[in-house]
């Protein structure tokens, strides 16, 4: 199914977003991106290589276009281990 030929264009969002949802999107891309969840794990595995590189990329574009770039290392600085609120 990846390997369909519409699924390498290019999409784009004009959505405007809350910056708390930014935030967490981030976080919920980082912690995909590190899971260990066999679904999250098959799915990148059938990805190109660069596809953690570029997500987690967007990520941090995201917090940056938001204004959250320092927030979001201040709250991990809190809680590094990334486990709860």
């Amino acid at each position: 199914m990846l390997s369909l030929p519409s699924m390498d264009e290019t999409v784009k969002f004009s959505q405007g977003i809350q910056r708390k949802q930014v935030l967490l999107l981030s976080l919920l891309i980082e912690n995909g991106l590190s899971s260990g969840h066999p679904e999250i794990k098959d799915l990148l595995a059938a990805m190109p290589e660069n596809t953690t590189g570029e997500l987690k990329g967007l990520a941090a574009e995201y917090l940056q276009k938001a204004g959250l770039t320092e927030l979001s290392a201040k709250l991990k600085s809190f809680n590094p281990e990334g486990h709860g609120k």
